[in-house]
């Protein structure tokens, strides 16, 4: 059963944030990650609920840009079908 996810994009230009969300209005806990990207996951569930993407344009407008490294814990890694 390969069902379509929506991905919700919200880009704040002022504090130049884009916020990746899969459904509005979920509850999440923040999981910062030094590349200053947060994963939000649900905190009843583990469940990865979005991303949040600190400095955006400032990580992917440069033309010498590098990869950004997402480290996930351990107890998320099974939930990485979320993103399929």
């Amino acid at each position: 059963m390969d069902k379509a996810q929506a991905l919700i994009l919200d880009y704040d230009d002022e504090e130049d944030i884009l916020y990746v969300s899969f459904k509005t209005g979920q509850e999440a806990v923040c999981i910062e990650q030094e590349s200053g990207v947060l994963i939000r996951v649900h905190p009843e569930t583990d469940e990865i609920v979005g991303y949040t993407i600190i400095d955006f344009l400032g990580k992917f407008s440069s033309p010498a840009r590098q990869p950004i490294r997402v480290e996930l814990p351990q107890a998320l890694r099974g939930h990485l079908t979320l993103l399929h």
